[in-house]
């Protein structure tokens, strides 16, 4: 009996060590789980304060602090370029130029850029007001105009709507002038075609003022190339016996079926021919004055241009030119 009581003893003797042991290594552990770190929260690798050593507590928080402004005397010259401007050469009062003023962290952008010469400036900063003319931009130049001075003039002029009627024993057919672009040309050939300009009779050598094409004929017809008549001699050597200037636009061009253009021996020879292209024929272009197009009839003219012709391209059968017919004058 008394020996088992010993072993009782004994036994709770040593599981009583035990319990005190595990006690005093976890007291020990949790000790070390509530040192301090060595960098507490809030340092930053940037930050010049010493680092706390462990068990230190953190300082209260200090307002910022903007560093002192840089004297008017040590600003630098503006740059002439758009690199970067230099740092200022002089350090700020009571610092050596070993020592660099402490920075707070807690800065704005705006109050850097303000202790800071000749840093640039804050554009969310409500107080900046950009210059009406920033440094190192060259001043708006005005745009280059590319069109030409009177090819302008000429498109702001309202177009007139002056047509023409040809009737020949074939048939008829109607054409636009365009007097906004060649107004001598046209104005040529209204007055000969209403009688309104004198002209040299090939029969008596002498002035007339009649209507001019009436009962001329066509004279000269080239298949898929041109139709071509106002000769009063009816072989291609005639006029009104005076020559007008050419007159050449970049709105008009031989570059269709039905172009009606002033027919000439030269530069500047024009009269009273003229013909009507078949197809488009843009080797024409400023050598021939285009004053007109052709806008119904176009078949009258095709039926022209097929009927059988004689070695000078001369139509075998007589295609008169009955009158000419000039609305909107």
């Amino acid at each position: 009996m008394r020996k088992s009581k010993k072993y009782f003893h004994f036994n709770l003797t040593v599981i009583l060590v035990a319990i005190f042991i595990l006690s005093a290594n976890l007291h020990a552990q949790t000790n070390t789980l509530n040192v301090e770190p060595e960098n507490p929260p809030g340092y930053s690798p940037n930050s010049l304060a010493p680092a706390q050593k462990p068990g230190a507590r953190m300082p209260a928080p200090q307002a910022p602090v903007a560093p002192p402004a840089a004297s008017p005397a040590a600003a630098p010259a503006p740059a002439t370029n758009n690199s970067p401007p230099a740092a200022p050469s002089s350090s700020p009062p009571g610092t050596s130029p070993e020592e660099k003023p402490a920075m707070s962290n807690f800065q704005s952008p705006t109050d850097i850029s303000k202790a800071i010469n000749g840093a640039a400036p804050n554009p969310s900063d409500p107080n900046f007001s950009a210059p009406a003319n920033p440094p190192n931009y060259p001043p708006p130049q005005p745009a280059t105009p590319t069109k030409n001075k009177i090819i302008d003039v000429l498109a702001s002029i309202p177009e007139k709507k002056i047509f023409a009627t040809v009737t020949t024993s074939m048939g008829s057919f109607k054409f636009k002038l365009y007097p906004q672009y060649v107004p001598k040309t046209v104005k040529n050939f209204t007055d000969l075609a209403t009688g309104q300009k004198e002209f040299v009779e090939v029969a008596t050598s002498k002035k007339s003022t009649r209507p001019f094409y009436n009962g001329q004929i066509v004279f000269k017809v080239v298949r898929d190339f041109v139709v071509q008549m106002g000769c009063p001699f009816g072989d291609g050597r005639g006029g009104p016996g005076y020559e007008v200037a050419d007159e050449f636009t970049p709105y008009l061009h031989h570059d269709k079926a039905g172009m009606v253009s002033m027919a000439n021996h030269g530069p500047n020879t024009g009269g009273s021919q003229f013909f009507i292209t078949l197809n488009p024929q843009p080797s024409f272009d400023d050598k021939y004055s285009v004053f007109g197009e052709v806008i119904s009839g176009m078949e009258v003219v095709y039926k022209i241009s097929k009927v059988k012709t004689g070695p000078t391209s001369r139509p075998l059968k007589r295609i008169v030119v009955q009158k000419i017919e000039i609305e909107g004058l």
